[in-house]
């Protein structure tokens, strides 16, 4: 077991993982000394080719527990080295992937170049940069903790303005209306920013929330760690309620059907509940499930911290696949080929899972974003 691993619920108390990140790679992080460049500049990143690898194990659920079934499968998986402590992960219309270095202050960007990926790294005043959200003009929205703050990136990656937002600001997510929703994790709040950048103003949203998302009909759901719980907000940010969801949850995501999944991390388990917050099932997925997301048909995947896996659940067949990705994932989320990218705590990372070309597919993220 590594450092981190052996120290992470320390550190989740001490800064609560900026979206997990802040904890998953803060031991080994701080003893190396940055020294990050303060110009742009792209370059080839190497590739890392690691030996496709699938290990399994039920589920079990409950309140229903029907029969359960694992399919074995093979994938193709390749890793790109990107800045220190890989944290939010985000996509754009492009096809770019965009990724947050927690200990690095920068924003890098994976994009196509023939058939291989160029990385590109910008250095532009941020302190800890930890979620990330694109709006529809391609501009790249960050969360920076460290200095209670947010970023405006223009769709190239350049840094356009920095705006003040107090109290630990972690989750971020964006709605069809263009507004900017971010959670203050030490003031039990979540902040509204309009499209050009004004702050509207902040909302209560329950103990200590982190992970945020928006459903089909504008309503905000966010996680709350400290109490177990998730609060539900109207698109206004009127507060409607609170409901249990699990031991820690921290990730969240909404299916095409309205229901909402929460990864739970203390209790290594996935949460669904309903539109109205009643709990519908549970499922044992993984050691320390972290970041959560679902495609388009409903599939949900999970990245599990401790287990150094990524699931991928069909809640209809109760049909499991989980594949080992190693190095501590933190983020995912799937792109609009179907690959799956999973940002890597514990070595600097991000990994890709192909799309198979044969046996059950993968679909296109619809989002939420999470981180």
């Amino acid at each position: 077991m590594s450092i981190l691993k052996k120290h992470m619920s320390a550190l989740l108390s001490v800064i609560l993982a900026t979206f997990i990140i802040a904890s998953v790679v803060m031991t080994v992080l701080l003893t190396r000394t940055a020294s990050p460049s303060q110009t742009a500049r792209p370059t080839t990143t190497a590739v890392i080719t690691v030996t496709p690898s699938f290990t399994t194990t039920l589920i079990n659920e409950t309140p229903i527990a029907p029969s359960t079934q694992v399919v074995k499968t093979t994938q193709i998986t390749n890793k790109y080295g990107v800045g220190f402590g890989p944290a939010g992960i985000a996509i754009n219309t492009s096809g770019s992937i965009w990724v947050t270095n927690l200990y690095s202050d920068s924003l890098s960007q994976l994009y196509h170049s023939g058939a291989n990926f160029v990385l590109h790294t910008f250095n532009n005043d941020q302190k800890g940069p930890s979620g990330i959200a694109i709006d529809a003009g391609g501009n790249i929205w960050t969360t920076n903790p460290h200095n209670n703050s947010v970023s405006m990136f223009n769709p190239t990656g350049h840094l356009i303005t920095v705006f003040p937002v107090k109290y630990y600001p972690l989750g971020i997510v964006i709605s069809s209306s263009g507004y900017i929703w971010v959670t203050n994790y030490t003031n039990s709040t979540i902040t509204q920013i309009d499209p050009g950048g004004n702050i509207i103003g902040a909302f209560q949203a329950g103990q200590d929330p982190m992970g945020i998302a928006i459903d089909a009909s504008g309503n905000i759901w966010v996680t709350n760690p400290h109490s177990n719980t998730v609060t539900k907000l109207t698109s206004n940010g009127v507060k409607l309620n609170s409901y249990p969801a699990g031991d820690y949850p921290m990730g969240i995501a909404i299916d095409p059907s309205g229901n909402v999944w929460v990864s739970d991390f203390s209790g290594n388990t996935i949460t669904e509940l309903n539109g109205n917050g009643a709990i519908i099932k549970k499922y044992q997925i993984g050691n320390e499930p972290a970041a959560i997301s679902i495609d388009s048909v409903g599939n949900i995947w999970i990245a599990s911290f401790n287990s150094d896996t990524v699931s991928e659940l069909n809640p209809v067949t109760q049909i499991a696949r989980i594949f080992s990705v190693q190095n501590a994932p933190t983020g995912i989320l799937i792109d609009t080929y179907g690959n799956v990218w999973v940002t890597n705590g514990n070595s600097n990372t991000v990994t890709k899972l192909t799309k198979v070309t044969t046996g059950p597919q993968y679909f296109p993220y619809i989002g939420p974003q999470f981180p």
